[in-house]
């Protein structure tokens, strides 16, 4: 592995573990606001991202883009009831907050250099096929 494919996947683990903490702070600001309204559909989402992250660490790069653009748009949104329960501003600067993290984490998964030599190697690696075991 070269330097830029192992920084690359320290990068990329780093940045999944950011946006994981990110989104787990949105649902759970969310749920707060709404209760337990939704709650399956949070677990499924949680699980096709989580299979998305697994995708992309084993090479399929352009998964980047399509998780990046859900962060975006799941940035933009705020649960409604949000200034009811913690106020005008408190409930902006959350979003705000949120909205920054959300894209902060998608611009990063997208242009952060090393994770695609990461990638190439990932690919490269699946595509080798397995040395024969030999009968003896």
């Amino acid at each position: 592995m070269s330097t830029w494919a192992s920084r690359g996947r320290v990068f990329l683990l780093v940045i999944f573990a950011l946006m994981g903490a990110t989104y787990l702070a949105e649902r759970l600001v969310y749920h707060i606001v709404v209760g337990a309204r939704g709650l399956v559909a949070s677990l499924i989402i949680t699980a096709i991202l989580v299979g998305l992250g697994w995708l992309i660490y084993r090479g399929h790069g352009w998964l980047r883009w399509l998780v990046a653009a859900f962060f975006v748009l799941n940035g933009l949104g705020t649960p409604s009831g949000m200034a009811e329960l913690f106020g005008q501003l408190p409930a902006l600067l959350i979003a705000l907050t949120f909205l920054v993290a959300h894209v902060g984490c998608a611009l990063a998964l997208c242009l952060t250099p090393g994770i695609p030599a990461f990638l190439r190697f990932q690919r490269s690696r699946g595509a080798t096929p397995a040395p024969a075991a030999t009968e003896a």
